[in-house]
């Protein structure tokens, strides 16, 4: 999708999203130089080790501090310092360890993913170029350099092995995670902007084809099972940008699949799930104790007179009218 000029509101959204991954990202780094600390002290007699390990440690708990106790103002810049300093701290151990496996290399893995989630694309081609020249730089010291006979390595070849694979596996994932948050932001922006185009063209293309029919007929029994299920109606700002984001599809095949079954667009399908569940409410409510306003606001409507006006159209009576049935009933 191409880029676009976002709401502000869509800004503060994918920075706080931002600012909620690098919190978390601290939290498990902490506990994943606390793990090899500790593991390290218990297991072999290599004091620069544990306290090379402790410095990182430390420093990752003064981040993480100052992260909670005055949230960053602007995380960029504190990204791309931190993106400098990551590999510089890892070069000791590929050094060290280079000759028994290339195991530490894969700690630079997520650099050029975390800058395309945080910073740019072209933050992520600057930042893959000096993961790979870090490397070249370790691997040229490892051949002039013996920090380690290997012993080290050797004794807690599991434990840097499999716990290596594992930790870096969890830290893909988040990036994964709050990158796939972010592009749905920017996903449900770029489709409101659409939508305004592709209304005209839906109004006049009115004409379902007939081949696909029974497809249409399927995927509205999605729409339609998601919506209740998940009773997206409630919400008063909820738009069909948001349910083809949520169904990953486009508003064109949405909105066919709608006036198949019956619904001529795709807000008089929402304000008829509204409706259904408003009269729920009528009906299981004790109307002495409750209000009207609360009942509508829980249906989805934001204002009275969009409510009125709507029930009217739907059920031919007023809400009032409605309920005054209702009681002579009972």
């Amino acid at each position: 999708m191409k880029n676009i000029l976002i709401s502000k509101e869509s800004v503060t959204q994918i920075d706080e999203l931002k600012k909620e991954f690098v919190l978390r990202y601290l939290v498990l780094m902490l506990l994943i130089l606390g793990f090899y600390t500790l593991a390290f002290y218990l297991g072999i007699d290599n004091h620069f080790l544990v306290y090379y390990l402790s410095g990182g440690f430390l420093f990752i708990l003064f981040l993480l501090l100052y992260a909670w106790k005055k949230p960053f103002p602007s995380i960029i810049n504190h990204v791309r310092v931190f993106l400098i300093l990551a590999p510089l701290y890892d070069v000791y151990f590929i050094v060290d360890f280079f000759e028994m496996s290339l195991n530490n290399i894969t700690w630079l893995l997520p650099i050029p993913l975390a800058s395309y989630v945080l910073l740019s694309k072209k933050d992520s081609v600057l930042y893959s170029i000096y993961s790979v020249l870090i490397v070249v730089v370790a691997v040229f010291a490892s051949y002039n350099m013996n920090l380690n006979d290997g012993k080290l390595y050797r004794s807690f070849f599991n434990i840097t092995e499999i716990s290596a694979f594992i930790f870096n596996g969890l830290i893909i994932w988040m990036l994964v995670y709050y990158k796939d948050k972010i592009k749905k932001i920017r996903d449900i922006e770029a489709v409101a902007k659409d939508d305004g185009q592709k209304d005209k063209k839906e109004r006049i293309s009115l004409i379902i084809d007939k081949d696909k029919e029974q497809e249409y007929i399927d995927f509205f029994g999605r729409i339609d099972s998601q919506m209740k299920g998940e009773m997206y109606f409630k919400d008063p700002k909820f738009s069909m940008s948001k349910l083809c984001i949520i169904l990953d599809t486009n508003s064109s095949y949405l909105s066919k699949a709608i006036r198949t079954a019956g619904y001529s667009n795709f807000n008089i399908y929402l304000n008829s799930l509204r409706i259904e569940y408003v009269k729920k409410l009528i009906n299981e409510s004790d109307l002495s104790k409750v209000t009207l306003m609360y009942i509508y606001t829980e249906g989805g409507f934001s204002n009275q007179p969009n409510f009125n006006r709507v029930f009217k159209k739907i059920e031919g009576v007023t809400p009032s009218e409605y309920i005054q049935n209702l009681i002579k009933e009972k």
